[in-house]
């Protein structure tokens, strides 16, 4: 715990130093280019203080870009320091305005997701840095901000808290929400970015449930004008019967031909091994149907009533995340299952079912295993 406790000081001094070299090289912090809406600058919402990282005080010294930095390889501080300050590099960038700056930063098959249907990278992750660079910039064409409160690093893992700010987040009444937002590091570059809102905060969840009635409204299709309905209903004529007309019986409509039932597609399985001595195990089953695949996961040795987060991760247990997965919450036993369905076939070749010490953080892995198909 000792150890612990002076890297997590050691990872604070180096971001403070970080910041205090670039304020004397680069001069004072220029004017933020997004307004402030946070009306007491000197802490944050979980009464955390700001630390001195906004503006200026985010990049590094002058001159260096984060492939070019000189971290020492295999320093594990310096690690930490490392992906902390990729993170917010990153957010930065998209509060300046800069989409391709923002997405220089991912690797080029990272990935980025946004919780609660916020955005187009939401239902299904954005893979691949286009992909993420278009997303950014949507949010900058909405005036988006991020803002730091609190980072912690371990290893290539960074969960950090921040207020986030829109034209959205205002026309939803709010000034600010709340979110947790979790990179993964690959070398040099992000390989994941996940943001999760905060539900307890609640202008955070006026903002959520803002977000969800749009969705469920539809809106008119482009290029059409609706026709409003009269006021008063114009009765017909009467008809004029015809003596010699002969009724024609009417032809039966043809009966609408029945959607084709996509064909079952492969099966494959994932026994879950137990990380950082968690004694959590488990297994997950998938079946794919047509473009989709019915992910189900069955853990046992969790706490009991606590709750947990999952994904399909790229490669290895601590590779990029591709899908998220449902949380599975611990019953009296310890035992607890959950039922997914993702957008996309079974990829053996790259995916690992991966579950984690919470939900909102996610945080360390407890248990993990590679997608096998059925037969092999």
């Amino acid at each position: 715990m000792a150890s612990r406790c002076t890297r997590a000081r050691g990872l604070l001094a180096s971001l403070a130093a970080v910041g205090a070299v670039a304020l004397l090289i680069l001069g004072p912090a220029a004017t933020p280019t997004r307004a402030d809406w946070w009306g007491d600058s000197s802490s944050g919402p979980w009464g955390a203080p700001l630390s001195g990282w906004w503006g200026d005080g985010m990049s590094g010294p002058a001159g260096w870009s984060p492939m070019e930095a000189p971290w020492p390889p295999l320093d594990p501080v310096s690690a930490e320091l490392r992906a902390a300050w990729l993170q917010m590099q990153a957010l930065e960038a998209v509060t300046r305005g800069d989409a391709a700056a923002a997405a220089a930063y991912f690797a080029d098959d990272g990935s980025y997701w946004f919780s609660d249907g916020i955005g187009g990278c939401s239902a299904n992750p954005c893979v691949g840095r286009a992909a993420i660079q278009a997303e950014l910039q949507r949010q900058i064409d909405l005036h988006a901000w991020f803002r730091p409160f609190d980072l912690s690093a371990s290893g290539t893992r960074v969960v950090g808290r921040w207020a986030i700010g829109s034209d959205r987040v205002i026309q939803s009444g709010g000034q600010r929400i709340l979110g947790t937002v979790m990179t993964e590091t690959r070398g040099d570059r992000l390989g994941s970015m996940r943001i999760s809102i905060y539900r307890d905060d609640p202008q955070s969840a006026a903002f959520v449930d803002s977000v969800t009635r749009n969705a469920a409204t539809p809106a008119p299709a482009a290029g059409t004008t609706p026709v409003p309905a009269p006021a008063t209903p114009t009765p017909a004529p009467a008809a004029v019967p015809t003596p010699a007309a002969v009724p024609t019986p009417a032809a039966a409509a043809p009966a609408a031909p029945s959607a084709p039932t996509p064909a079952p597609g492969p099966s494959a399985t994932a026994n879950l091994a137990a990380q950082l001595n968690s004694g959590v195990t488990g297994r997950a089953t998938l079946t794919q149907t047509g473009e989709t695949t019915t992910v189900t996961v069955t853990l046992s040795g969790m706490t009991p009533g606590s709750a947990h987060a999952g994904h399909i991760h790229r490669g290895s247990c601590s590779g990029a995340i591709i899908l998220p997965l449902a949380v599975i919450t611990a019953d009296a036993s310890g035992q607890g299952s959950m039922t997914t369905t993702v957008n996309a076939p079974i990829d053996a070749s790259t995916w690992w079912v991966q579950y984690h010490t919470g939900d909102n953080p996610p945080g360390p892995p407890i248990a993990c295993g590679e997608v096998v198909l059925a037969g092999q």
